[in-house]
């Protein structure tokens, strides 16, 4: 895992940054990486591929969080390499950071238990531990000296523990199952195939049927024109919605971490 830093500095305010970031051709990524492994504005080495992880400057957390839905597609990272600086040194997971963004406004946690350390050498990410309470990640250094940063990472519980995390959301073609992190991915692929999570032929019937009934939302002989359904239908539709939601995190257990976003 690679790591870039944007800073406010001298280089201007973090939107800013961002957006001539996002803007410069691959030739001018290079340029930067290979002029600034310290700089104000870019921590990195070399290299061609886009970064595997992101972390914002604290002064930005809050902006920084406003980024999250669109830095995965942008770098093709999952949110879970994304971290976000919320007070110096201390970081959040894409995750945790998204959780306390939409509170509104955006919570510094005072303190807190799902905490690991990323250790890097020469800006690789050569392992991670997970950090009991009253450990202090500064202890690191004196244990492995030949590391060149050690990161404190607040995580989501579900993400301390390592869980199977899934998007509930439909969408046409009767799919509604979505990888959300890298494990899920890696075991279920994209779209996630209802038959192979462990639920009740009950459950996956029910899944089934609403996602049938979510494909008749579009007059698929005009699909730009008006949808047929009422408004009334609309509310039905996201009532059994919900009520499958909830009924799925019971019977998926404790393995499983199932979030929905509209």
């Amino acid at each position: 895992m690679k790591v870039i830093v944007f800073n406010k500095g001298k280089y201007g305010v973090f939107h800013t940054q961002f957006h001539d970031f996002l803007h410069m051709d691959s030739g001018e990524r290079e340029r930067k990486y290979a002029t600034r492994k310290t700089g104000n504005l870019l921590e990195s080495i070399p290299r061609t591929e886009y970064p595997c992880g992101v972390v914002f400057d604290v002064e930005n957390a809050e902006m920084g969080c406003a980024f999250c839905d669109d830095l995965p597609g942008l770098f093709n990272v999952q949110r879970e390499q994304i971290f976000v600086e919320v007070r110096n040194g201390i970081y959040y997971s894409g995750w945790l950071a998204d959780e306390q963004f939409r509170q509104k406004p955006f919570r510094i946690l005072p303190s807190w238990d799902f905490r690991k350390a990323l250790v890097f050498r020469e800006g690789i990410l050569v392992f991670e531990r997970k950090m009991l309470p009253e450990e202090k990640v500064s202890a690191l250094n004196s244990i492995h000296p030949e590391t060149d940063k050690i990161l404190e990472i607040w995580f989501t519980d579900w993400e301390f523990f390592d869980k199977f995390l899934i998007r509930y959301s439909h969408d046409y073609g009767e799919a509604c199952f979505w990888p959300a992190n890298n494990k899920s991915w890696d075991q279920y692929g994209i779209p996630i195939d209802v038959d192979r999570l462990p639920l009740s032929e009950k459950t996956k019937d029910r899944v089934r049927e609403l996602c049938k009934w979510f494909d008749t939302c579009v007059d698929w002989s005009n699909p730009g024109g008006d949808s047929p359904w009422s408004n009334e239908e609309r509310k039905k539709f996201s009532t059994e919605s919900c009520l499958l939601f909830e009924d799925l995190q019971k019977e998926l257990g404790d393995e499983y971490k199932i979030i929905r976003r509209n």
